[in-house]
């Protein structure tokens, strides 16, 4: 069992950013603003991380030529954050606007897996090991205090194949895994000219294929690790 409960608070120096972009013609994008307008600006962040977190996990004691383990996790995430700008000289006429200011900012993020994995002895040399996690994760966004909720959910299951022979002075092995990261939610605060983007993108999944092998020489004095992998990602 976890909890987190962060609060944060940063100031950073946007100064030299804000004057330059400042003097640029509004033509190309800038402020247009004259030398003296601006002469100072900072920007003040402010969030808060709060996590809670629970895994449970059974194995098995070890005798035998099998071993297994199975469990579960549960994390529960919600973070907020907020920023605004602060510039000089104040008051001033020549920036009635927050150039850096954006509203509190909610992200969710409630989670789960199960997951089971048993290794098991085919001979005193030869292991396999076969595993599997699914995994499924409910998220949210709001942009900004009463802005509508957008919410996705991303789930995937994720097996994995080891395959392990020792041979004394050292092992050979074959490893195939599928990973999973989940998908988000776009910005779609664009200008009018522009399409906006689809609300959410989707998850990243890796499948990855190794086979390598370590060994020992000279009285365990060298170690050598030869490994050669493929990874197909979309």
């Amino acid at each position: 069992t976890g909890r987190i409960d962060r609060e944060t608070s940063v100031a950073i120096d946007q100064s030299d950013f804000t004057i330059g972009f400042s003097l640029v013609p509004i033509a190309f994008g800038g402020l247009g603003l004259a030398p003296g307008d601006i002469t100072e600006a900072v920007v003040f962040s402010e969030g808060q991380f709060e996590r809670f977190s629970q895994e449970f996990r059974l194995t098995s004691n070890g005798d035998g030529p099998l071993n297994w383990v199975v469990g579960g996790t549960y994390i529960d995430d919600e973070r907020q954050g907020s920023s605004f700008s602060v510039t000089s000289p104040t008051p001033t006429s020549a920036l009635v606007f927050d150039l850096f200011g954006a509203p509190t900012t909610t992200n969710t993020s409630e989670f789960w897996t199960i997951y089971a994995q048993g290794d098991y002895a085919l001979t005193d040399a030869v292991t396999v090991s076969l595993g599997a996690r699914y995994f499924e994760d409910e998220r949210s966004v709001q942009a900004a205090p009463g802005a509508p909720v957008r919410s996705a959910t991303f789930d995937s299951f994720n097996p994995r194949l080891n395959l392990t022979w020792d041979y004394g002075a050292g092992i050979v092995f074959f490893t195939a895994a599928k990973g999973f990261r989940s998908g988000g939610f776009n910005s779609t605060n664009v200008p009018p000219i522009f399409t906006p983007p689809p609300p959410t993108f989707g998850p990243e999944e890796l499948w990855t294929y190794e086979v390598g092998t370590k060994r020992y020489l000279f009285a365990d004095r060298l170690l050598i690790d030869l490994a050669v992998y493929y990874n197909d990602w979309s």
